[in-house]
């Protein structure tokens, strides 16, 4: 499983996509490559809403969003920044029959979100939730009934959610190695991730570390237990387990110390490498990952007290 995750992450380097964890990669796109297929859409025309048969003398009404770009935010917070937004008002009263046009801007908010399925692929689609209502401005030049729609969160079911993948997202040719299914998305300030997980174990060392004053510390010294059917099984200290994604295990280290019988002294338990000070932890598997118990030496302590005349030593 190794040797295949190794070879896997060599062909991702090499495809430029970024990875993060030893187990897993990322497909990252940022939000310059996201602006560009928002531009494609929007010079093919492709973002434009409206109705027919409207109130007020209105035979129809079009707005196409000619100009905008998308601003990514941490925890998939989209916002669709309208720059351009042409509006166009046919009105037909009587003997009226004219058009008028405006041009005006906004912001829409929205999250990513993949569509499709496994065989025949994924989308990512920007799907849009709320309205910054202030951003609009003063559209008291619009038709009462149109001004009232873009000024609520009625307007979104006029608006298209917006499809940003030209092609299907599915690395098919790693289909004997992933987990492929619908995979999480994730956003930063300017990118979205969306996270592939490979098949197989996550490999999990736990180990015990002994502290050595002006040297390295010694490892896989003594033993480590994993909680197993309600009772501790011990492991010789190094061991690398073979676990699930996203399993619980309960694990721990000696409770009474360990003799080293290389310098013949006793080391205590001090705490986990990550600051952890409890013997017993529970532990989540998120990827392949290295628990190291550290230890410190005990020094032998003699001390002498005299009572009455009488003195004896105490160890």
């Amino acid at each position: 499983m190794k040797t295949i995750k190794l070879l896997i992450m060599i062909i991702l380097l090499s495809f430029g996509v970024k990875t993060f964890a030893q187990d897993d990669f990322d497909v990252r796109l940022t939000e310059t490559e996201i602006n560009k297929t928002l531009d494609a859409i929007i010079s093919a025309r492709g973002l434009n809403f409206g109705e027919y048969n409207g109130e007020d003398g209105i035979h129809h009404w079009i707005a196409n969003i000619n100009a905008a770009h998308i601003d990514i935010l941490p925890d998939n917070i989209v916002h669709l920044v309208v720059d351009d937004l042409y509006f166009l008002v046919n009105i037909d009263v009587v003997a009226f029959d004219f058009n008028t046009t405006e041009h005006f801007g906004g912001v829409i908010n929205g999250e990513f979100v993949l569509e499709g399925n496994e065989t025949e692929g994924y989308k990512i689609v920007l799907q849009l939730n709320s309205v910054d209502i202030n951003s609009w401005g003063d559209l008291g030049w619009l038709p009462g009934y149109i001004a009232d729609l873009f000024y609520s969160e009625d307007i979104l079911l006029m608006i298209p959610d917006i499809n940003l993948s030209l092609t299907n997202i599915t690395p098919g040719f790693f289909s004997e190695a992933f987990n492929l299914g619908s995979p999480p998305i994730s956003t930063d300030n300017e990118s979205v991730y969306l996270n592939y997980n490979v098949k197989g174990d996550r490999f999990v060392t736990v180990t015990n570390e002994l502290e050595h004053e002006n040297a390295p510390p010694v490892r896989d010294i003594g033993y480590v237990y994993s909680l197993e059917n309600g009772a501790f099984v011990e492991y010789t200290a190094g061991f690398e387990f073979a676990w699930d994604k996203n399993s619980s295990h309960t694990i721990k280290t000696q409770d009474n110390g360990i003799d080293y019988e290389a310098d013949n002294n006793h080391y205590k338990f001090k705490n986990w490498d990550d600051g952890n000070t409890n013997v017993f932890r529970n532990i989540f598997v998120v990827g392949d990952w290295t628990y190291k118990a550290q230890f410190y030496k005990t020094y032998l302590v003699n001390f002498s007290a005299s009572y009455e005349g009488i003195s004896e030593a105490l160890t």
